[in-house]
């Protein structure tokens, strides 16, 4: 297998001690991780997500399946160990100690003097590999394959690097307590800001996207088009289709306020959550019932299960100041696991591996916005899914109006009609009301100085920049 270089500069180098070793082998790890998925076969749909979920396997893998599964952990802990040379482990011995040694001056008052620093050994280096390979350790026990060939791999590697005696240099893990391997809860609080993305894709994926067809997003300028010049950007919406697993195949206005939750939470520093974290970021104050509690949940495993391709090839060629950009990767990279809050368990938490990407990309474009955490928890109007997408869309027309001073500051009906699909007569009739509750409590908390509601447009006032 090759393992895939990352080039540093100098100055890079010199605050990353032994970078390229330690890239090497998390590159080695994340191809190895695709490989389980990709060995287990058609009959056996498991994710790496659930390879490695501090919950217990949800299904019952049988001997054949778990001999599948023992051979491709065996061949990513060769490829592990076979990366690192007697150096690394060294070093890493040493790091480890003088870790030790600094948390034990803060305390006692002691110096640190590195001569006192353990000797390399076939111990200490059996600890520091069995910390390297703890995702492998990990699947082991989990699915309950023989452990002892994954004992005679290190066995040959220490004493290749240490020799023999009779030390006895490793310990095999204890896994009784679970408890101690499920990720943590912590407890959160309402933001004062709320991060919004205003990247174009992201409000046409939420909006009836058509399933496995490339659509094109119009991202030149009005003078540009006039100019003739065109550039589009590829939008492409799937789901990852699993066995006996019935998911939504279509987002919805409701899921984007999932998924912006999520990316709140995320960024806010919570990457282990419940349902209760989403809905208080999603702007609800009431008490969360079982019902929209499952239904964040199923939301929560449609998103993670949309598989979203970008290209704006035509657009970063036309404007230089957009980066390029080719992704494939799931609207939310998550997974839905037992964790522990305070002295109990949770079974529905759900953990999250990272910023959604899509958003990270809205960042790096500059069209991620924050607003008053108060404007998203606005209580004059029921959150039906109509009325999230009337908000959104109004919330956006005013970020715009108030980032830009050329902006229009008005909002015809049509667009409104257009934008948020109200069609019925009685839904039209009933606008006015509904925006004059909107606007009352957008002025009160000072969002905005005022507006004007006439027979074809909302006129807004937007506060002056202090």
């Amino acid at each position: 297998m090759i393992i895939s270089k990352v080039t540093f500069t100098e100055e890079e180098i010199s605050e990353l001690k032994y970078a390229q070793s330690s890239v090497e082998i998390e590159l080695i790890r994340s191809e190895a991780r695709q490989r389980y998925i990709d060995s287990l076969g058609d009959n056996v749909k498991i994710t790496y997500e659930q390879i490695f979920s501090s919950s217990p396997p949800v299904l019952k893998l049988s001997d054949s399946d778990q001999k599948i599964i023992k051979q491709a952990i065996l061949t990513d802990v060769k490829e592990i160990i076979n990366a690192l040379t007697k150096e690394d482990v060294d070093q890493a011995i040493k790091e480890r100690d003088l870790k030790i040694w600094k948390d034990t001056a803060k305390t006692s008052g002691m110096s640190i003097d590195e001569k006192q620093l353990r000797t390399p050994s076939r111990k200490n280096g059996g600890a520091v590999l069995l910390d390297i390979l703890s995702d492998q350790i990990s699947a082991y026990d989990y699915y309950e394959v023989d452990f002892g060939e994954f004992i005679e791999i290190l066995e040959q590697k220490i004493t290749e690097w240490y020799g023999e005696d009779d030390e006895d240099w490793i310990i095999k893990p204890n896994f009784d307590d679970k408890s101690k391997k499920l990720p943590i809860i912590k407890k959160s609080k309402s933001p004062e800001k709320y991060y919004l993305s205003t990247f174009k894709p992201v409000d046409i994926l939420f909006n009836n996207f058509p399933i496995g067809q490339t659509k094109k997003i119009r991202a030149e300028s009005e003078k540009d088009r006039k100019k003739g010049k065109t550039a589009d950007i590829l939008l492409l919406l799937n789901f990852d289709e699993l066995k006996g697993v019935q998911i939504s195949r279509e987002l919805t206005v409701y899921d984007q306020q999932v998924w912006n939750a999520c990316a709140n939470l995320i960024k806010c520093g919570y990457n282990t959550i419940t349902p209760t974290h989403i809905y208080k970021f999603m702007g609800y104050k009431k008490k969360l019932n079982s019902r929209d509690r499952e239904k964040i949940l199923e939301s929560v495993k449609t998103i993670c299960r949309a598989r979203v391709f970008i290209n704006n090839k035509e657009e970063n060629e036309l404007y230089k100041k957009y980066p390029l950009i080719s992704l494939d990767a799931p609207l939310l990279s998550a997974t839905i696991c037992t964790a522990i809050s305070g002295n109990n368990e949770v079974v529905d938490a759900i953990e999250i591996s990272e910023v959604p990407k899509l958003f990270t990309i809205a960042e790096q474009r500059g069209q991620v916005t924050t607003i008053p955490f108060a404007v998203v928890e606005i209580p004059v109007i029921s959150k039906t899914d109509d009325n999230l997408q009337l908000l959104f869309y109004l919330i956006k027309r005013i970020v715009y109006m108030k980032h830009d001073s050329t902006t229009s500051k008005k909002i015809l009906f049509n667009s409104v009609y257009d934008k948020c699909n109200i069609e019925e007569y009685k839904q039209r009739q009933r606008l006015p009301e509904k925006l004059e509750r909107i606007f009352d409590y957008y002025k009160s908390i000072g969002w905005i100085s005022g507006y004007k509601i006439t027979d074809k447009e909302i006129q807004i006032e937007i506060p002056s920049k202090k």
